[in-house]
């Protein structure tokens, strides 16, 4: 049973046609995205998805998804070390003329949210005390959720933020 237990993520990843990758190229990467439909965002994808260090990336069509002359792709990017990793969720959409990305991250600042939270960049645009939430947005239009947050007896803060960028296409390279 601790097997099946243990496979079962692997098992649910192979189902729902995900692919999984660690320790790979950008390269290896955007060969992925060609073999989802994503063919005319290379220089799109690489420029908002660079990471430093060690990173792993899950890649998938969901079904239902956007697909035709336009091309939906997710892609899940667990990148940092233990203690001090980042998970970010990108939506990238290819449409006849331009390339689109959605992007969703969390990240956990091991210190209050008042301090976490940078007032030179992030303005709070709701105080939302009934749920525990603020809501800050940057100039840019990024918006910055935050929420204090204890771990081991610790104070943290737990901040999600999401955003929506375009581009042009790229030419296509076989990869």
């Amino acid at each position: 049973m601790k097997s099946f237990i243990r496979l079962f993520p692997l098992i649910v990843l192979l189902l729902l046609n995900q692919q999984a990758f660690a320790g790979k190229s950008t390269q290896t990467m955007l060969k992925d995205f060609h073999k989802f439909g994503i063919t005319h965002c290379d220089e799109f994808i690489q420029k908002n998805t660079a990471t430093p260090g060690s990173w792993k990336y899950f890649i998938n069509k969901h079904p239902g998804g956007i697909d035709g002359p336009s091309t939906e792709v997710a892609l899940t990017q667990i990148s940092g070390s233990r203690g001090q990793s980042f998970k970010t969720d990108y939506t990238f959409i290819q449409t006849l003329k331009k390339c689109f990305l959605h992007k969703q991250g969390q990240i956990t600042a091991f210190e209050n949210c008042d301090k976490a939270v940078d007032k030179n960049i992030w303005k709070v645009q709701f105080n939302l005390p009934d749920y525990d939430y603020k809501r800050y947005k940057d100039k840019t239009g990024i918006v910055l959720y935050a929420k204090d947050i204890e771990i081991n007896g610790n104070k943290a803060c737990l901040l999600d933020y999401e955003f929506r960028v375009q581009g042009e296409h790229s030419i296509y390279r076989k990869l």
